[in-house]
């Protein structure tokens, strides 16, 4: 829609932090905000 933006995520791990603390929220951008993982199958979850 009007004032929407499709990025892609791309977050390399370099061994400083785990995945569990990892937010998305850590990655976007100020002034945007998340609204949608499409396709589903590529959002962020947490392993255990």
């Amino acid at each position: 829609g009007a004032g929407e933006y499709v990025i892609m995520l791309v977050v390399e791990n370099k061994g400083e932090v785990t995945v569990e603390n990892v937010k998305v929220t850590d990655w976007i951008p100020a002034g945007f905000s998340y609204i949608i993982t499409d396709p589903a199958e590529e959002e962020p979850a947490v392993k255990v």
